[in-house]
């Protein structure tokens, strides 16, 4: 309930205000294990709050460590999450998935090609906001971002 609060006060002060949760990558690729975990899932979400976005930390290289998983494989589970949210919120304005640039544990940047990767994978599974965490504009030239956004299935 509080997050409904907190969306009526937002709302109330600035009706245009677009009000996004963070969501965990369990709540789409372990729903069960979310609730264990987290205590939340998208269905109650959705019932209770109703936010405008969904952020998923869909944070490749965590992911990767976590659930013992090759570079390849996490980017297919990236594709997998995109279409398990399409599932649970058919409207793709309302999601968005945050790619790391940077490995948490290490604190080093990830280099272009695994970032471009993860951004690939997440786009082809559908059209879906991409988030870069932390945003480095330095990372990926004008060129290979602008093939990512246009690229298709």
């Amino acid at each position: 309930g509080l997050l409904r609060k907190l969306m009526v006060s937002i709302k109330k002060s600035r009706p245009s205000a677009k009000v996004a949760v963070d969501i965990n990558y369990e709540a789409l690729s372990s729903p069960k294990n979310a609730l264990a975990w987290y205590s939340r899932t998208i269905h109650v979400m959705e019932k209770i709050a109703h936010p405008d976005i969904y952020a998923v930390m869909a944070y490749q290289k965590q992911m990767q460590r976590e659930l013992g998983l090759s570079e390849d494989a996490v980017y297919g589970k990236l594709g997998e999450m995109v279409v398990a949210a399409m599932r649970f919120v058919p409207n793709p304005e309302r999601w968005a998935f945050k790619i790391q640039t940077i490995d948490w544990k290490t604190r080093k940047p990830l280099n272009s090609r695994q970032v471009t990767d993860a951004l690939k994978s997440v786009r082809k599974a559908g059209p879906v906001q991409i988030f870069l965490m932390p945003f480095n504009p330095n990372l990926l030239n004008k060129e290979r971002l602008a093939r990512i956004q246009t690229s298709k299935k």
